[in-house]
C-alpha cells in the first residue's frame, strides 16, 4: 500500500456504484482510511441547492449503510468514520497524522482549499490523489442527485431506455395482467395529504383533488371514465388557470414516445415551480408507468382503480424497478 493513513470524505447519500468504486480505491492506497462523513448540519448548510436535497438520507442512515459496506468488503477494521460539519474535518487537526487526501475529480477544489488552510495554520500541505468518477450508461456521472431525481438507479442504469423514446411500446399479455392489479395501497378516503411532490392520474382522481383544492404538481387525464366520454372540457375537471397543458396521443394498450416526452417536459416545468396537466388523446390508463419511472424519489402518485377506489403509490426505488421490468417486458 502506498500510504499508511489517508483521508477521504463525502455525503455518500443513496450509496451507489460510484461511491463503492471510490471507497475501495481508497483502501487500495491506504492501510488506514479516515472517512469524513458529512453531518446533517453540513447537509443543511451546503446541500440545499442540490436537486431534491430534502430527500438526502440522514446521517445515521448513511453511516449505517457505509459501515455495512465496509464490513461486507472486509475493510471495516481499517476504517475510521468521523462526522464532519465542514470541508476540513480532521485534516486541520494539528496532531492528527495523515499522509494524503483522496478525492473524486469534482471535489478537487475542496482538497485544494484544505491545503490552503493547512498552510495558513503552519501545517504541511498533503498530496492530493484524484479518482476518476464512474459513469452511468448514458455517459454522465453516477451521482446521488441524479438518483434522488429519479433519472438513474444506483448502478447507473437509466429508468427510461433510449428505445422507448423512438417507437411505440405495445402492451403484452403478461404486462396487461400485471397492470390490472393495484401498484400501491388502495384507499377509500384520503386521511393524510403528503407534504409535496404529488402527481395524479385519471379524471375522477383529478376532479377529486381539484374540487378539494389539494395541491399537486402534475395531472394526467383523458376526459373519459371507463372508456366512456364523461367530461367535455378542462373546466369540467375544475382546473385553475395557473396550469400549463399538453395534449398527447397515446392509444389504448400502448406507451408512445410522445407520452414519455410529455412527462419529461412536465418535470422540466415542475422544477421551475409550474403546475402541469397532460390530456391524453386516447387512453391514460398506462400513464402511471412512465410517470413512476420519471418521477423523483419519495413523491406520491394517486390514481383510480376501477371498482376499488384510489391507489396511493409511493415513489421508491423498489417501485421504479418494478415499473421498469414491466415496461421492459412490453418489448419482448
Amino acid at each position: 500500500m502506498q500510504f499508511k493513513t489517508i483521508v477521504c470524505g463525502g455525503t455518500f447519500d443513496h450509496l451507489h456504484r460510484g461511491h463503492i468504486d471510490f471507497i475501495l480505491f481508497c483502501f487500495k492506497l491506504g492501510e488506514k482510511v479516515i472517512i469524513g462523513l458529512t453531518s446533517d448540519i453540513f447537509v443543511s448548510k451546503y446541500k440545499n441547492n442540490s436537486p431534491y436535497s430534502d430527500a438526502i438520507q440522514n446521517f445515521s442512515i448513511r453511516k449505517k449503510i457505509l459501515e455495512n459496506l465496509l464490513k461486507k468488503k472486509g475493510v471495516f477494521k481499517r476504517s475510521i468514520i468521523v462526522s464532519i460539519d465542514n470541508i476540513y474535518g480532521p485534516t486541520i487537526i494539528d496532531n492528527f497524522y495523515i499522509d494524503a487526501i483522496i478525492v473524486s475529480r469534482d471535489r478537487l477544489l475542496g482538497a485544494e482549499e484544505v491545503n490552503k488552510k493547512r498552510i495558513s495554520m503552519g501545517l504541511s500541505s498533503l498530496p492530493i490523489i484524484e479518482r476518476e468518477m464512474v459513469l452511468a450508461n448514458d455517459g454522465q456521472i453516477i451521482s446521488s442527485s441524479r438518483i434522488r431525481e429519479g433519472l438513474i438507479n444506483r448502478n447507473g442504469r437509466k429508468y427510461i431506455l433510449d428505445d422507448w423514446l423512438i417507437s411505440t411500446i405495445i402492451l403484452s399479455k403478461k404486462a396487461r395482467k400485471i397492470c390490472k392489479k393495484p401498484f400501491g395501497s388502495v384507499i377509500t378516503e384520503l386521511r393524510e395529504i403528503p407534504k409535496n411532490n404529488i402527481y395524479i392520474v385519471g379524471d375522477i382522481t383529478t376532479l377529486f383533488f381539484n374540487s378539494h383544492k389539494i395541491k399537486y404538481d402534475l395531472a394526467i387525464f383523458d376526459l373519459y371514465v371507463e372508456r366512456k366520454r364523461k367530461y367535455n372540457s378542462l373546466d369540467d375537471l375544475g382546473f385553475s388557470k395557473d396550469f400549463i397543458f399538453f395534449n398527447v396521443n397515446n392509444s389504448s394498450g400502448t406507451l408512445t414516445p410522445f407520452l414519455f416526452k410529455a412527462i419529461f417536459d412536465a418535470f422540466d416545468l415542475i422544477r421551475k415551480e409550474k403546475k402541469v396537466g397532460i390530456c391524453i388523446l386516447g387512453e391514460e390508463d398506462l400513464s402511471v408507468l412512465p410517470l413512476l419511472l420519471q418521477a423523483p424519489l419519495y413523491g406520491t402518485i394517486f390514481y383510480g382503480q376501477p371498482g376499488m377506489g384510489m391507489v396511493q403509490l409511493e415513489i421508491t426505488e423498489k417501485n421504479k424497478e418494478k415499473a421498469f421490468k414491466i415496461v421492459d417486458s412490453f418489448m419482448q
